[in-house]
């Protein structure tokens, strides 16, 4: 298996270009974080590159968060074992401050609180410090469906994010954009492609 995938710094500068020869497992979720394992062979390149908190990218919107290394020596020689989230599993890092009392479309709820969240956030103590570098809202904007209001106090953005999008169908996701390069969060109404619908 030769698999090219490229390497950036949490910041989104391009490190460097990986050959992966061994498998890649990667599992993408509608209403929560995915996660990926790899497994390559150990090279000056692979060690250099395949460290915690560096973004892998394959292409589409499969990349990741390098969270867990491992090196080990098996019967075809030594080699590093890499596990992580996708990006979407960056926002189970951050909190909800203070008292969120929002109305609208699902999807916008959810541009709301990631806003507040992690891009222009302005609630506690060094708000700058909770800024998800380069992170922005896509441009895909739901203004129709059902409104609902929601009251949020504290806990986990995500876990907040997985209750509104299960509760509504309302699939979401953090997308790599290389050509810029940027995050994008993106939420949006699912569409029913079933046989009887």
């Amino acid at each position: 298996m030769d698999l090219k995938m490229e390497v950036y710094s949490p910041f989104l500068e391009l490190l460097g270009l990986l050959e992966i020869q061994n498998s890649v497992m990667w599992e993408n979720k509608a209403f929560s974080a995915g996660s990926f394992t790899l497994n390559s062979l150990i090279t000056e390149e692979s060690k250099t590159l395949l460290v915690p908190e560096n973004i892998i990218w394959i292409a589409g919107d499969n990349a990741g968060i390098i969270e867990y290394v491992q090196q080990e020596t098996g019967e075809n020689g030594p080699y590093i074992t890499v596990k992580g989230c996708n990006l979407t599993g960056a926002l189970g890092r951050y909190i909800l401050w203070g008292l969120h009392n929002v109305t609208g479309p699902v999807p916008e709820i959810m541009r709301r609180l990631v806003d507040s969240c992690c891009i222009h956030p302005t609630l506690g103590d060094f708000p700058e410090t909770r800024i998800i570098p380069n992170l922005v809202l896509s441009d895909e904007i739901a203004t129709s469906g059902p409104s609902i209001r929601m009251q949020k106090t504290g806990g986990n953005l995500l876990d907040a994010l997985e209750e509104l999008g299960t509760a509504y169908g309302v699939p979401f996701g953090v997308r790599f954009n290389p050509a810029v390069p940027r995050l994008e969060f993106w939420a949006r109404y699912g569409v029913n492609r079933s046989v009887n619908q």
